[in-house]
């Protein structure tokens, strides 16, 4: 399967000035730093994998209506 360059899947993208104030303004910001090994909740292996497939088959069906 073909996969382009993310320079030509993507522009370029202009963002704005980051905020110059400090989020960690006392001891409760080290809360954001630790580890909780919480689950994301979802296998996104298998919804890939079926993607795959159904781009598969697309390519498949698109060759056999609109042959080269």
């Amino acid at each position: 399967m073909y996969s382009p360059r993310l320079v030509h899947a993507w522009g370029d993208v202009t963002h704005a000035e980051p905020e110059p104030e400090d989020w960690c303004t006392d001891a409760r910001c080290i809360l954001f730093l630790l580890n909780e090994n919480e689950e994301a909740g979802g296998d996104v292996k298998d919804a890939y994998c079926q993607t795959l497939e159904k781009i598969e088959r697309a390519i498949v069906a698109k060759e056999a209506i609109f042959p080269a």
